[in-house]
């Protein structure tokens, strides 16, 4: 089971740690990589690779349902790294900003997030 978390920060929306799939890939490339966030907000979501990105950097990425459930959303946007910083000889962990997402998705994040944080 996901282990989930909330984390009360001073941020322009309110973060939840929580690990739900995710797949992403470079806007040109036809190559993608799977990983899981480690928290997520309306605004974008942070998250751990093996592979070094760098701010700026634009990412096409598909957020699906939490692993620990059946429950949540599913969403496929264009995203950028805000910051990206090494974490391991082959870790790296980078912040990114959803640039382009529907209304529709945007409002299951917040639904989503506002029922964890009731709970």
């Amino acid at each position: 089971m996901a282990k989930t978390h909330i984390t009360r920060q001073r941020r322009e929306y309110p973060r939840l740690e929580e690990e739900i799939s995710l797949f992403y890939r470079s806007p040109g490339g036809s190559e993608g990589r799977i990983s899981v966030t480690k928290n997520i907000s309306v605004g974008g979501f942070c998250f751990e690779t093996d592979m070094p990105l760098t701010r700026h950097d634009l990412l096409w990425v598909r957020i699906g349902k939490p692993l620990s459930s059946e429950e949540g959303f599913g969403i496929y946007t264009l995203a950028q790294v805000r910051w990206a910083e090494r974490i391991g000889d082959r870790k790296h962990q980078s912040g990114l900003e959803f640039v382009s997402i529907k209304d529709t998705e945007q409002r299951e994040i917040i639904r989503y997030v506002e029922e964890k944080l009731e709970n």
